[in-house]
């Protein structure tokens, strides 16, 4: 429990050089100052002290009331030491200093730009602070339909294979289908979590769905993987934004996604793609309706591709 303790006094180290080079940073004149997220406090520390206009992106929310843990069975949990965090006044000293450092870090920022409607409201809650939302865009020279490729027998997933990216909810909609309708299952992953690669391949060689993993893919070869896809199937957990189903919709492939988070503005439902509750059932019958309507699939392709 004395590594807590050690975390604060690395905030207020961590403080005392964003300091120093915020005053580096106000003395060179700049005009303004676009700053991006900082690993251990969210909103880097340096904002607070900064006298040069600034502007924040934030990629994610961030705050006490932005939770996106996801409970896994190899994850150790023990009531009593959860019980003992609790009370524990290293612990609590921690995030009194993180805390206070986000606070100060964010009002003092001139102009905060949130990636998601989503995001700028998980922010209002936390801060009750106003942003501005600049969505990401989609880079088509990367990203297109190619005409003379054929569909294969699969559908496809992409991102860091973690909890949070919710690939276990797809093997457990995919279950729900008859075997006959049960395609291949590809993830194409840009980083690989191995507790949870295992977990999610346990899961499905346990519910009968076949699993391909995918790592390390470059742009081209993603993008082949989209357009030979019978769908891109998308379902993380509270995702802020989410670039996979702009990446799907601008090769022209449909998407069945779960309606939350940043997808709801992304994703046209009944237009581009289907959205549906975080249901195994339900998601598992939108699929099934654009396997079964080929025609309607390839037309939501095209309008997404548009």
């Amino acid at each position: 429990r004395l590594n807590q303790l050690q975390r604060w006094r690395d905030l207020g180290e961590m403080s005392v050089i964003s300091h120093q080079i915020a005053d580096e940073i106000d003395a060179e004149g700049y005009d303004i100052v676009f700053a991006n997220t900082c690993t251990f406090t969210s909103i880097p520390s340096l904002l607070q002290f900064l006298r040069t206009p600034s502007v924040f992106y934030l990629h994610e929310p961030f705050g006490r009331t932005y939770v996106r843990q996801v409970e896994r069975p190899y994850r150790k949990s023990n009531r009593i030491r959860k019980l003992l965090d609790g009370i524990d006044p290293l612990i609590w000293l921690y995030n009194r200093r993180l805390d206070t450092i986000q606070y100060k870090s964010v009002w003092n920022t001139k102009t905060l730009l949130a990636n998601s409607l989503f995001t700028q409201k998980q922010m209002k809650i936390a801060f009750n602070v106003e942003t501005s939302v600049s969505h990401y865009g989609v880079d088509t020279d990367g990203f297109y339909p190619m005409p003379n490729v054929s569909k294969k027998n699969y559908l496809l997933s992409v991102g860091e294979l973690t909890p949070r990216k919710g690939f276990d909810f797809l093997v457990e909609s995919l279950a729900q289908l008859p075997p006959a309708q049960r395609l291949e299952l590809r993830l194409a992953c840009n980083w690989v979590d191995c507790f949870e690669r295992d977990y999610v391949q346990n899961l499905a060689s346990q519910r009968g769905v076949e699993l391909k993993i995918l790592t390390n893919l470059n742009t081209k070869e993603l993008c082949l993987q989209y357009n030979q896809a019978q769908l891109c199937i998308y379902s993380p957990v509270l995702e802020p934004f989410g670039l996979v189903p702009l990446e799907s919709m601008a090769c022209g492939t449909p998407v069945v996604g779960v309606r939350e988070g940043g997808v709801r503005e992304t994703v046209v439902d009944g237009h581009t793609g289907l959205l549906t509750s975080r249901d195994p059932a339900e998601f598992a019958a939108a699929i099934v309706r654009l396997l079964d309507n080929p025609s309607l699939a390839a037309q939501m392709g095209r309008q997404g591709s548009a």
